[in-house]
């Protein structure tokens, strides 16, 4: 609270006898009401619903309002959209997909859908992003991770870049890149399983078309280049590879002759 009244005292101490018309007065509640918000909403693409908190009443959300603690993002069949906080964090929501802002940037709770995250590194440990989901709990210092709710409240989890601390009551595991694992409610972490990475990014690729077009936007290099991401096999740099190992060979030949 410190910190908003602060805000609010420089924003009043700008106000003269002279300002002090209806139109001073609303753009002033609306700064007001900025300063307290979590997030923006980014671009959306079809329908998509916000939630606020003290009226539980879903209505059409557009790009660029604020968001808050305890308001649901909502995305339907042909829904698509993410959310730009404070810290830089980055959360992009698939179609079908619900999330619940936490009372803070970093804590938040996926209840349905998928959502693919870019999370700023913490500081310290007590800065840790933090993802509930009905079969797990996501924690990370800073990432970028695709997680996806099945129909049995399943988690599936895969680690883009970092490492990822993937945990429930029955047992936890730390994820690295490139790798998935599984969560179901009555299980442990599955044994973590190597993946394509770039094929948990396509459902990406319209909203991010859409949000490149856009003024004042910075897309994570994952979604603007996700070739140079991906685990796909690379003529290119093995031949690189093959080159470099055989000079060496070469020359530890010709010292070890010389040696001899």
């Amino acid at each position: 609270m410190t910190d908003n009244t602060d805000k609010l005292a420089t924003l009043l101490s700008q106000v003269t006898s002279r300002e002090t018309s209806p139109e001073f007065h609303t753009r002033l509640m609306k700064k007001i009401h900025q300063a307290e918000s979590l997030a923006t909403l980014g671009t959306t693409l079809g329908a998509v619903y916000l939630e606020p908190k003290k009226t539980s009443e879903p209505r059409m959300a557009q790009s660029g309002e604020a968001l808050f603690a305890g308001d649901r993002i909502l995305t339907r069949k042909t829904g698509k959209t993410y959310i730009l906080f404070k810290d830089g964090t980055q959360l992009w929501l698939n179609q079908e997909s619900t999330l619940v802002i936490g009372d803070t940037p970093r804590q938040h709770q996926l209840p349905l859908g998928e959502l693919l995250a870019f999370v700023t590194r913490a500081k310290t440990r007590k800065d840790r992003f933090i993802l509930k989901t009905p079969s797990a709990l996501v924690e990370v210092l800073g990432t970028e991770f695709d997680i996806a709710i099945t129909t049995d409240q399943s988690s599936l989890l895969t680690v883009l870049r970092g490492r990822v601390q993937f945990q429930n009551d029955k047992g936890s595991l730390r994820l690295k890149s490139k790798y998935q694992s599984t969560a179901k409610p009555s299980q442990k972490p599955s044994r973590p399983q190597k993946v394509k990475t770039l094929e948990k990014i396509q459902w990406t690729q319209d909203l991010a078309l859409q949000a490149a077009k856009e003024e004042n936007n910075t897309l994570p290099e994952t979604l603007t280049q996700p070739e140079r991401f991906n685990n796909t096999f690379s003529p290119g740099k093995t031949l690189l590879i093959l080159a470099f190992t055989g000079i060496l060979g070469y020359l530890l030949g010709y010292l070890y002759g010389m040696w001899q």
